[in-house]
């Protein structure tokens, strides 16, 4: 039986499902027809959201996060879905599935060094999971990780990755039945140059694909 969340207590909770009901309704909906136009959240509505600490919601209260869990996590989604879901979809991935991953498995280097920036919106944290042969099923990722020399060695090719300042790339090591999936955390200046040295398109949206052919992530498998 659910009994509460004692970082974020039910009348503390109430007042945050308020604002985010205010936010949403009175600044977000007006405007769904110009987000929709411009493809794009528009810079004002995305600083509100940061100062109203949307980025890090669902982020533990250490590194900054308001410190919502996964059932308070679930009404503030049924709020967001009121609207546009480019809204949620700008932050979703930094208290999801990315986020997440550092929370739970990241070294304490990695969470001091991200985990403030993800939850102010600073940064805007990506999960590398699809490949043109694979997405919903990570046992079809041809990306592979190797350790050399104190770090790794990525060779693989992600796509449909959007804006981000750092990703937590799903990718394999080992094999016949040995191997492991792990993530390793790749800020975006590895992606960058592994796009300029195969002449692929990549960032800022949707769509794009890169190739990592020996470039360096740290582990957080």
């Amino acid at each position: 039986m659910y009994s509460g969340n004692p970082d974020v207590p039910d009348d503390v909770f109430v007042d945050v499902l308020k604002q985010i009901n205010h936010f949403v309704r009175d600044r977000v909906v007006p405007r769904e027809l110009e987000i929709m136009s411009t493809d794009a959240i528009p810079a004002d509505l995305r600083a509100q959201a940061a100062d109203m600490g949307l980025f890090g919601y669902a982020i533990p209260q250490e590194w900054g996060g308001l410190g919502l869990d996964l059932v308070q996590d679930v009404e503030v989604a049924m709020e967001l879905g009121y609207t546009s879901l480019s809204l949620r979809s700008m932050f979703g991935t930094n208290n999801g599935i990315a986020g997440q991953v550092l929370v739970g498995f990241g070294t304490d280097e990695q969470k001091a060094r991200w985990m403030p920036g993800i939850a102010s919106g600073d940064v805007v944290a990506s999960f590398a999971l699809t490949e043109p042969g694979a997405g919903s099923n990570p046992a079809g990722l041809k990306t592979t990780a190797k350790p050399s020399g104190g770090g790794w060695i990525i060779d693989g090719r992600k796509q449909f990755i959007t804006s981000l300042d750092f990703s937590c790339d799903l990718a394999g090591h080992g094999g016949g039945g040995a191997g492991w999936l792990g993530g390793l955390l790749c800020r975006r200046r590895v992606w960058e140059v592994a796009r300029c040295h195969s002449g692929r398109a990549g960032f800022p949206r949707a769509g794009g694909s890169f190739v990592s052919s020996g470039h360096r992530g740290s582990g957080v498998r």
